[in-house]
């Protein structure tokens, strides 16, 4: 009798006292749902164009939804792209960064975390292109900057996987990816997949793990009681 109601204790702290969980804080990340949570901007003289071309299809407003292969494992049919172009309305020099980018505000609890993301920059005109930079901002802050090295003839694609782990604050925050490129005379494009912010979550136990718990002591008691 003794050891049941011992066994009963013990599972019912377990569902009380065991209920960490990770879970992503991102909205969306994997852009199934296209740009949904998500809002898209420029840099000062940067623009993400509309592009015809029968490669470039389902966009709208400069950012979209295109098939790719993002992190080397397989095409996947919901990466973003986004092209930074040049606006050539402002006299700017060719080796002036420019560009744009997406950013989501989420909520935490604070504390540790860790950030994800798969990043790619492919050379649609195969035209050995130097491929650009990448940014990612937490909060404002700089956290990590990524230079796509050059493609050559026959590697068209450039890829770098995101993993950052980054004091959250507690409230609201924000992330941002930004890609910047030097206005040469053709157009660069980038993608993001597979985007997460992920924690540790104390879940609220159940009511009837208190139930459980709460029997158990019950029983705990009338044992005692018992056995004077």
């Amino acid at each position: 009798m003794k050891k049941n109601f011992l066994t009963s204790l013990f599972l019912a702290s377990t569902c009380l006292f065991a209920s960490a969980v990770q879970a992503s804080l991102i909205t969306n990340g994997d852009f199934e749902d296209g740009l949904t949570g998500w809002t898209s901007y420029s840099t000062e003289n940067g623009t993400t164009e509309y592009s015809t071309n029968d490669r470039w299809f389902n966009w709208q407003d400069g950012s979209g939804i295109f098939s790719f292969d993002t992190n080397g494992d397989g095409f996947e049919s919901n990466a973003l792209l986004t092209v930074p172009l040049r606006d050539t309305s402002v006299d700017i020099h060719d080796d002036q960064l420019e560009g744009g980018g997406v950013f989501q505000t989420f909520h935490s609890v604070g504390g540790e975390a860790n950030i994800f993301a798969d990043i790619a920059f492919y050379d649609f005109q195969n035209y050995a292109l130097r491929g650009g930079e990448f940014i990612l901002y937490l909060n404002g802050a700089q956290l990590q900057t990524y230079d796509f090295p050059r493609t050559t003839f026959g590697n068209y694609t450039r890829r770098f996987a995101v993993n950052e782990t980054v004091e959250l604050l507690n409230g609201k925050n924000e992330i941002r990816f930004e890609f910047l490129t030097d206005f040469t005379t053709h157009w660069q494009s980038y993608f993001i997949d597979n985007v997460a912010v992920v924690q540790d979550i104390q879940e609220v136990p159940e009511p009837s793990a208190f139930a459980l718990f709460a029997l158990a002591l019950s029983g705990v008691a009338i044992r005692r009681r018992q056995l004077k």
